[in-house]
Order: C-alpha cells, then sequence, then structure tokens
C-alpha cells in the first residue's frame, strides 16, 4: 500500500511539474515569435485583453463595466490596470472619461493599429496552436480539451474555497 501511495505521490508531482514546463516553454517560444514578427515586449496577457476587446464594437465598450472585462480575463484589477497601461503606450486603446459620469473611464480601441496588431498575432497563435498539438492524435487533442477545463474548474473552486478561509 505504501508504494501505490508513493507512486501515486510522485505521479501527482510530475503532472504540476509538466504543466508548469508547458508554461515556461510556450512563453519563450511565444516570446520568439513576437521577437520575430516586431512585436517584441507584447505579452500572451496583452494579446488576450485584445482578443476579448476584438469581440465588442467600440460603440458599446462603453456600457461594458471595466469589472466585467477583469472578471473575464481572470485577473486582479491592479494587473488589469497594467495591461491597459502598456496597451495604451502602445496606441492599441485609449482610456475616455464618461460623458455622463466623470467618475467612469470606458475604453476605446485603435481600430487600424488594434487590426494590425491582432492579424500578426493570430498568426502566431496558430503557430503556436499547432506546435501544442502536432504530435498528437485526434483522440489524444480531444482527450486534452476534455481533461483541461476540468482541471481549471477544480483548481477555480479550490481556489475559491481557499481563498474565503
Amino acid at each position: 500500500m505504501l508504494f501505490f501511495f508513493i507512486t501515486l505521490m510522485e505521479k501527482i508531482s510530475e503532472i504540476g511539474i509538466w504543466i508548469a514546463q508547458i508554461h515556461q516553454i510556450s512563453d519563450r517560444l511565444m516570446e520568439i515569435k513576437l521577437k520575430e514578427n516586431d512585436l517584441e515586449g507584447f505579452s500572451a496577457a496583452q494579446g488576450r485583453v485584445l482578443f476579448i476587446l476584438e469581440q465588442i464594437p467600440n460603440n458599446r465598450l462603453a456600457k461594458i463595466p471595466i469589472q466585467a472585462l477583469v472578471d473575464r480575463l481572470n485577473v486582479s484589477n491592479s494587473t488589469f490596470t497594467q495591461l491597459l497601461d502598456s496597451l495604451e503606450k502602445k496606441e492599441l486603446i485609449e482610456r475616455v472619461r464618461s460623458t455622463k459620469d466623470r467618475r467612469k473611464i470606458h475604453i476605446q480601441k485603435n481600430v487600424e493599429a488594434f487590426k494590425k496588431f491582432l492579424d500578426i498575432y493570430r498568426k502566431i497563435l496558430m503557430e503556436m496552436t499547432d506546435a501544442y498539438y502536432r504530435n498528437l492524435s485526434n483522440e489524444d487533442k480531444q482527450s486534452l480539451e476534455k481533461i483541461f477545463p476540468k482541471i481549471i474548474r477544480s483548481l477555480e473552486k479550490e481556489e475559491k474555497k481557499v481563498s474565503k478561509n
């Protein structure tokens, strides 16, 4: 029984190491691809913000609370503020004060720069996806696409449980 427990613990630890390795290698590969496409200094987190913003027309962005975007990205308010700062410096977005309520700030996209960036970024993401899946069978891909959301939900539940304490 002790042997089974040690083997199980080793396997659990291995899974965590694999996930960390995937994350680290993906980050390095993404950094190289961004640099190759003259997008050095952009991050995956910035790309996620832009993809979410892309789905929302500028005329509707003013109606969406900033907190809804923060929640959608699953980041802290301070992290989201830093992401917006960096995107604003790159002139991809602009923060505009509400004319109805001066306390509120809305996001507006620089449509031309936004589109140019996303076209390149989308190409890089396709290359990354190909790299992830290249050596997997269709069955392997389907299994991963079922397993990873389950792991994420499990971790999110644990995070909520722990953060309540």
